[in-house]
Order: C-alpha cells, then sequence, then structure tokens
C-alpha cells in the first residue's frame, strides 16, 4: 500500500523552516523505510517502495513538484498494455498553470499530486478521484504535514489530538460517513479529487472533480450503447491495473462484481498470472464454492484456485481487540481479521498485488427502487414511463396503483426540494441503543454527513442518482480497514476513475433496466460468466460469522461494550445493550447486528487512543471535546 509523508512550509518564515528541518531529520532516522523522493523550498516528500512495475514517483519536469503513486493517460486501450507515463517539462508547465486540474483530465490512477507554485510559494495537495489511497493532513507548530498513515506522525512525537464528538455521533448512527473532518479535531481528509492548499494545516479547498456536473454530462440513456461502453470501460480499467504486476491475488467471492474481474483479468493483454482466493463459510447458506469453482473450472495454469474455510474459531479476538490508531474507525475489524492473514501470508509468498471486485455494487447501481423516480425526474410521463414504473414495482413487490402515484410524486419532488435528508433523518435515527443526547447532536451537527460532499443544498438532480453517488463513493471505505504500510499493494479496478465517470452518466433506469440491478454490468459480461452466476441477485453476508464470533469471545465483546468508552462517555446506554446482548441467541433481534458489527468497530478505535499501545509512540493527551 502507498506510505508516504510530506512536509510543507513557508521558507520565509524562520521558526517554520527550523520546524521542517527537524521534522526532516526524524523521518529520515525515526523511519527508515521512508526514504525522500522531493524536496524544494517550502515543500519536502517522503515516501515507502512499492512492489509495481510501474515508477510510484512521477517528477513533474524540473517544476518543482511530484505525483505518487500510479498514473495512466486517459486512453483507455480494450487490447493493449498501457504505455508508461512521463510527465515532460511542457506538460509540467502546463499542468501547474492549471493549479494541477490538468492532471484529473488527462491522466487517471491511484495517486497524490504534492504542487509546488514558485511565482506563490504556495504548496498544493491533490487526491485522485478515486479516493484508494488515503490522504489526510494537520498542522504542527504551522507547518503543513501531509500522510497516508497516522503511524508515522506518532512516531514523530505530534501531540495532543484530541476526539470529535460531532463526527463520533455521525458515526455511530451511520456505518459508512464521508466528510472533510475525521475522528480527530486536529486531522483533516483530503477528499477525492480535491485539491488544497497547505497553510498550517489545510488552507484553501476546491473540488476539482465535479460528479455532480458529470451526471449530466453526455447521458446515456441508450441501453444497447451503455452496455458496449461498460464492457470498454471495465475490462480497459482492469488491461491498466494488470498490466503494473506480473502475479495478482484476486479475492473471488463468486458474487457477480469480482466474477466480472476475474474475467476482465483472464482477457488482458499483459496475461499476469492469477491466483484466486475464495473464502467459505461453515453453514450451507455461507459456502458459496460452487461459484468460485464456476469461474475457475477449465483454466490453464496460469489461474488457480485456493478455498479456505472462514472459521470462528480462528479470529484471535486479543489481536482484533488492539487495531492500530488511525483518524476515523474504519469498518469490519472482525470480519475481515481472519481472512486477511491467509490473504496476507499467500500474498507475500508469491508476491502478488491483491485485488478485488470491491465497489460494484455502487458503481454498477444495485438499488432499483429509484429507476421510475428519476424517470420522472427526467422525463417526465413520456411514452417509456409506465414500462418502467410497472418493472420497477414488479421487482420491488409493489402494487403498480401505488407505485405510479409515489413515483410521480417523489420525482416532481426532487426539483423542489432538498435530497430528502429529513426522511432519512428520521429513518436513521430510530436506534434504540443510543443515548439521546447522540441523536440530538446528530440532529444538530450530523446531518452534513447524509450526503456526498458535492451535493448542497442548492444541487438539483434525481434522488436515485444522489444514491448512485453516495454508494459509489463509499466503495473504498469498504477496504481492508487493517491494512498498513508494510503490506501488498491493493488494486480496486471498479472503482477507477474513467469507469466511475462513465457509470455516472447512465440513468439509474437504465443502470436497473428491466428491473434489474446492476442490469448493464450483466448484459456487458453475459458472455464471459457462467449463466448461474449473471443471474445471482444476493450473496451470502456476514451476520452468521460475526454471531459464531461473539458466541465464543462473549466475555470479551460484554467487556469491550458495556464497560467501554461508548459507555462511559455517554453514546451507548448500557442497559439496552446489555438485553440485547442477553438476547444474542436470536440474530433477528433489532439492534444486534449493529452493536456487534459498526458500533463494536467504534468501540475498538477509541480503545486505540484511549488505552496505551506498546507498539507505537502514541499521543500522550487524547481528550474527548
Amino acid at each position: 500500500m502507498l506510505r508516504y509523508i510530506g512536509v510543507s512550509w513557508n521558507p520565509s518564515e524562520l521558526r517554520q523552516c527550523a520546524t521542517a528541518r527537524k521534522l526532516a531529520n526524524e523521518i529520515s532516522h525515526g523511519l527508515p523505510t521512508l526514504r525522500q523522493v522531493f524536496s524544494s523550498s517550502g515543500l519536502i516528500v517522503f515516501q515507502q517502495e512499492g512492489a509495481s512495475n510501474r515508477p510510484r514517483v512521477y517528477p513533474i519536469g524540473d517544476t518543482g513538484s511530484v505525483v505518487l503513486g500510479t498514473l495512466f493517460t486517459s486512453e483507455l486501450p480494450a487490447r493493449e498494455i498501457p504505455g508508461r507515463v512521463r510527465i515532460d517539462e511542457a506538460s509540467g508547465s502546463a499542468l501547474l498553470r492549471s493549479r494541477g486540474r490538468k492532471l484529473l483530465t488527462r491522466y487517471w490512477g491511484n495517486y497524490v499530486a504534492f504542487l509546488f507554485l514558485k511565482e506563490t510559494a504556495e504548496s498544493l495537495l491533490i487526491r485522485d478521484p478515486s479516493g484508494a489511497v488515503p490522504c489526510y493532513v494537520l498542522a504542527h507548530q504551522d507547518v503543513s504535514i501531509a500522510f497516508s498513515h497516522l503511524e508515522d506522525c506518532l512516531h514523530l512525537g505530534i501531540r495532543p489530538l484530541s476526539l470529535n464528538r460531532d463526527y463520533i455521533a455521525a458515526r455511530l448512527v451511520m456505518p459508512f460517513i464521508q466528510s472533510e473532518e475525521t475522528g480527530l479535531r486536529e486531522v483533516a481528509e483530503v477528499m477525492p479529487g480535491q485539491c488544497v492548499s497547505l497553510r498550517a494545516g489545510i488552507g484553501q479547498r476546491e473540488y476539482y472533480w465535479d460528479p455532480v456536473k458529470i451526471t449530466e454530462t453526455d447521458v446515456i440513456e441508450d441501453v444497447d450503447v451503455a452496455v458496449k461502453m461498460a464492457r470498454e470501460a471495465v475490462q480497459g480499467s482492469v488491461n491498466a491495473w494488470a498490466s503494473c504486476h506480473t502475479h495478482i491475488m484476486h479475492k473471488l467471492s463468486g458474487g457477480l462484481d469480482s466474477s466480472i474481474v476475474l474475467a476482465c483479468l483472464r482477457n488482458a493483454p499483459s496475461q499476469p498470472d492469477i491466483t484466486c482466493l475464495h473464502h467459505y463459510g461453515q453453514t450451507p447458506w455461507s459456502d458459496e464454492r460452487r461459484f468460485a469453482r464456476m469461474m475457475t473450472s477449465g483454466e490453464s495454469e496460469r489461474i488457480k484456485l485456493i478455498e479456505i474455510e472462514r472459521r470462528a474459531q480462528d479470529v484471535q479476538i486479543d489481536r482484533v481487540l488492539n487495531v492500530s490508531p488511525s483518524p476515523c474507525p474504519k469498518a469490519g475489524y472482525v470480519s475481515h481479521h481472519v481472512r486477511r492473514r491467509a490473504d496476507l501470508a499467500i500474498a507475500e509468498r508469491e508476491s502478488a498485488a491483491l485485488c478485488s471486485g470491491v465497489g460494484g455494487d455502487g458503481v454498477f447501481g444495485r438499488r432499483k427502487s429509484f429507476a421510475a423516480i428519476d424517470y420522472v425526474y427526467r422525463r417526465g410521463l413520456s411514452r417509456g414511463f409506465l414500462d418502467v414504473v410497472h418493472r420497477t414495482a414488479r421487482s420491488q413487490g409493489m402494487a403498480i396503483w401505488k407505485a405510479i402515484p409515489r413515483s410521480i410524486y417523489m420525482g416532481a419532488r426532487a426539483r423542489w426540494t432538498p435530497h430528502g435528508v429529513a426522511d432519512e433523518v428520521e429513518r436513521l435515527t430510530a436506534m434504540p441503543l443510543l443515548e439521546g443526547n447522540v441523536l440530538e447532536t446528530f440532529l444538530r451537527t450530523g446531518t452534513q454527513y447524509l450526503l456526498p460532499p458535492w451535493v448542497t443544498p442548492e444541487v438539483r438532480m434525481p434522488p436515485g442518482k444522489v444514491h448512485h453517488l453516495k454508494m459509489t463513493r463509499m466503495a473504498t471505505a469498504a477496504l481492508d480497514p487493517a491494512l498498513g504500510p508494510f503490506e501488498p499493494e491493493s488494486i480496486v479496478p471498479l472503482t477507477s476513475q474513467p469507469l466511475v465517470e462513465l457509470f455516472l452518466r447512465i440513468p439509474t433506469y437504465i443502470l436497473t433496466a428491466g428491473g434489474k440491478d446492476r442490469a448493464i454490468a450483466r448484459r456487458a459480461f453475459a458472455a464471459d460468466l457462467p449463466r448461474e452466476i449473471v443471474a445471482r441477485g444476493s450473496k451470502a453476508n456476514e451476520n452468521d460469522f460475526l454471531m459464531e464470533v461473539y458466541r465464543l469471545n462473549q466475555a470479551s465483546y460484554r467487556e469491550v461494550l458495556l464497560d467501554g468508552h461508548l459507555v462511559n462517555e455517554g453514546f451507548l446506554d448500557r442497559r439496552k445493550a446489555e438485553q440485547i446482548l442477553a438476547s444474542a441467541h436470536d440474530p433477528t433481534t433489532k439492534g444486534l447486528v449493529p452493536l456487534l458489527s459498526w458500533y463494536f468497530d467504534v468501540e475498538l478505535w477509541l480503545r486505540s487512543w484511549k488505552t496505551d499501545m506498546p507498539t507505537v509512540s502514541r499521543a500522550e493527551s487524547i481528550v474527548m471535546s
């Protein structure tokens, strides 16, 4: 995984220069695996070497700027290996004149860019639109520090840090949120497609990438055209990432999205060796080996399948409880734990990059209920409305006489009112385990987390497209929360910028044509996948696994949840939580799944700040404010 740290300062300020020199010296000696890759008057950048076949550092001519990560040109060749990117002096000068905007139109990939503008002595930081590379900023003695992994900053002794109570309240109400804020008041996140100036932390922010505008640009209303373009975009994106590695370990669940990625890897012109890793459960409904075998049966020696049983008894709860400090709580500490040990061992042994189909549900368009509503928003009651509303109603099990007025009302209302925030707040706040003050805090300050940052109150767009955009940008939140700076590179082809931009241009009633979720993706790869996989509508969830882990570790769970920081800080109602845990033999108990999953994740994250961590030099003055 890309690991970096950059320091930016005002070269005319002597105190900042001294602080920057001290930090650079501490990084060089205290973090020896990082090497200096760039230095100018006012900016110095360190990075850990990666295993990719492509360069990890792209100097921008001799302009005093650099891009870290992996870059491709904007073209997506369907049958060719992408060429290597080199930013020459002329291209670099044009890029800087645009203040970095051209980086997002001429290139794509997983990257962060540090730009130094000599005319104004200004340092800019840009995060690519996929958001696959972590990017955070904090201020230390008026010097800006940009980084991927907070552990590096803690090793430098940067302190104190304080917890952001409003953010934590919002994170308890909804498991995935998108915000420039983090769980730490002193740490800010640079959002995907955003450019920030580095001045004593973060100065001015500007979004260079505008997905709202993309949804209204060259909209694709023809199903056949959408299918053709989708196939080209997915295959081209996978081709690009496959060309970076000679060996790829692909996480094959047997679902539609990971199967599509495998089909594209199989056809990639660079022909990497592929090891498919499939984790299966112990119950009949969580054992999906037959789907994984369908995708790999009859393949050449270049593609092999490794099957690993996911057993609750293999979860080492003591290790799960000790998570590394990070700016925000992550999702899935427990569910990822047992898989990642095997995944990383095999990836390291075989020198392979990790690949997955993460992001497909959001990008390809899984939610069918918005199709008729969005049709009314975009096209009114034109000739195709009755067909769309009929198929939508049938797929949702709704009577057509209810679906028609509902779709007309909600589609028309969306043109004149904000995007259903009040409705979503009402749904989300029906959570019996949280203390009343948490919900009050959320209603007062947390509604900003409900919508992607690009969707401001004055923006008008189809409700389904708002949801599509929100789910698309949540894709990287589903990545392994425990992946650290020393572990194999993780590639997520379905979050690639050209692919995401294409699907944003396709209305939801086309994405779910015929009342089928991910309909365009299904049709695009129907010839490459077994019929049973093309027809799959769902796959096994991990609730049974979490329940079994809890059953085997009840004492640890009860101690963590009932006597932990969420209870002590007034977030979680201890009496109600105890009642729910007492009913844990019934997996349908209301509130049980959130308690064992995302509430537990937040508690573990709080423990990483509230208790001593022997493996890392941590902040000493952590306060709840």
